[in-house]
């Protein structure tokens, strides 16, 4: 069995086998002239001499190439969901306990000042993208709207008939404009309603009469004149009627305070 090629590495003076190099044409053999283990070190340490530079690229690369990435992310998760699934599952305890000690790594590396200025970026990444959210969504709220609004005919669910938008009520909480049953289904319903339930339509009206304003046939020339009248619960309620002795009008002058009857008081 042949042996396999070797190579001198001209940093660590080492001499590896060819699968420790890197291809490259520039070369006469095609190979690089460090091995792969000298340049990780040599990246490595560029990248922790020149911090600001690195991450001002990365940060570039990513807004640059934020769809390809994202795509890339996404098929890579869809090929390996099993696999991943079952890694999470398998050490669920140790990756855990990974992200724990990193944190508390992190906060005993920061001090309060820098923990309090990453609260607050992360509360003002949070509402930015909360706002945006909500605006995607009111968008596209917007655009069901309209949509149902150039509409000209609706279904009434109630009795399943399409009908023109005209035949149904106004209503704000819906996306059209118009209320979920037409007017027809609206007013059999609330006719079928009063129809079995007549003793509770009895006593609204009753309730609705006590509440109108009570008023008395009083006239007295060119004077003003305090009336009481019953308003239920043994209280009364007052109003003044003015009266002009040349047109023969009277005026109301209603108030909305209510008090007891005076004792020994005769209208």
């Amino acid at each position: 069995m042949p042996t396999p090629a070797v190579k001198r590495c001209y940093k660590c003076q080492r001499d590896l086998s060819l699968d420790s190099f890197h291809k490259n044409r520039a070369t006469r053999d095609g190979y690089a002239t460090w091995c792969k283990e000298c340049v990780a070190i040599n990246h490595a340490a560029y990248r922790q001499r020149h911090t600001d530079k690195m991450a001002a690229y990365l940060k570039e690369y990513r807004e640059t190439n934020a769809e390809r990435l994202k795509a890339k992310r996404i098929e890579y998760c869809k090929a390996h969901a099993a696999e991943k699934a079952a890694y999470a599952k398998a050490n669920a305890k140790a990756i855990n306990a990974r992200r724990r000690a990193k944190k508390a790594e992190q906060r005993n590396l920061q001090s309060d000042e820098e923990r309090e200025s990453a609260r607050q970026e992360h509360e003002r990444l949070k509402a930015e993208r909360k706002a945006a959210r909500e605006a995607k969504l009111k968008a596209k709220r917007e655009a069901a709207r309209e949509a149902a609004r150039a509409k000209q005919s609706k279904v009434c669910p109630c009795c399943d008939v399409e009908k023109p938008l005209e035949e149904f009520g106004v209503s704000a909480r819906y996306k059209d404009g118009r209320n979920c049953w037409c007017k027809a289904c609206v007013v059999a319903k609330v006719r079928a309603y009063q129809k079995a339930h007549p003793e509770k339509i009895k006593s609204y009206k009753k309730q609705h009469e006590a509440r109108k304003p009570v008023k008395s046939k009083v006239q007295h020339r060119g004077t003003l004149r305090t009336c009481f009248e019953p308003a239920g619960n043994g209280k009364s309620r007052s109003y003044g009627l003015e009266s002009n002795p040349k047109r023969g009008e009277i005026h109301d002058c209603t108030t909305t305070m209510f008090h007891h009857r005076p004792e020994g008081y005769h209208p």
